[in-house]
């Protein structure tokens, strides 16, 4: 199993990293992107494009280093069992009942998207989408954050929004839950039986509705306070 240092190492060529994984086709969208990013800079015309082509060309060589270590990161979770792998949908996410705002259409979204990775049978409780750092950091991870009866289920996405993996935390592995309003964020912090230091998940503010909705949910099982 590739370790994640050795990936970002790897990674330093850009590309090389995701070869390491197995992943040639974003190995190949890495080399494209970098690449296109090159061609503007030696043959624009435009002052302007030269600048934005260069610092494009250094984003793309930083993000793939990030992702690739992230990505070997994971697989080595999922072989721990710390994780599964997402189960592909049998079939598309419903479509949205007609007359849904945005906001519902997104809501009703994300329960289909979860939905599917439960077990049949599961009641599915408050639904939120959650990163586990700040918008502002390069490498926050996106997650839909859902209450199930036996506890909670963590759906990490992936870039293009569709599941990667699923996290089960127990009801009965919940040794701490704290919920936070913020100006910008809502916080949600998890702590986890056997795990030394709390996970905490990020929610805009626009999705506070549902952040109280799912923290008053884990609430009710009244773990205790961090």
């Amino acid at each position: 199993m590739n370790h994640p240092i050795i990936v970002g190492i790897a990674s330093l060529v850009p590309g090389l990293g995701y070869l390491m994984l197995g992943k040639l086709r974003s190995a190949v969208y890495v080399w494209l992107a970098m690449l296109s990013a090159a061609l503007v800079y030696l043959f624009s015309p435009i002052d302007f494009l030269w600048d934005v082509a260069a610092i494009a060309f250094l984003g793309i060589w930083f993000v793939q280093l990030v992702w690739a270590s992230r990505e070997a990161a994971l697989e080595r979770r999922i072989a721990s069992g710390q994780v599964a792998p997402a189960r592909e949908a049998m079939a598309p996410v419903a479509t949205p009942p007609p007359g849904l705002s945005r906001k519902e259409k997104h809501a009703f979204q994300i329960r289909e998207t979860v939905k599917a990775q439960i077990g049949l049978g599961e009641n599915l409780g408050p639904v939120v989408t959650v990163m586990d750092r700040s918008r502002a950091s390069i490498y926050t991870s996106m997650f839909y954050l859902g209450v199930v009866d036996s506890g909670l289920v963590v759906v990490l996405l992936s870039m293009g929004s569709t599941p990667k993996s699923v996290q089960r935390i127990e009801r009965g592995k919940l040794a701490g839950f704290e919920f936070k309003k913020g100006m910008l964020t809502d916080r949600i912090r998890v702590r986890i039986s056997g795990q030394k230091r709390p996970t905490t998940f990020y929610s805009q503010r626009p999705f506070r509705e549902q952040m109280q909705a799912l923290a008053s949910a884990v609430e009710a099982w009244e773990p205790r306070p961090l």
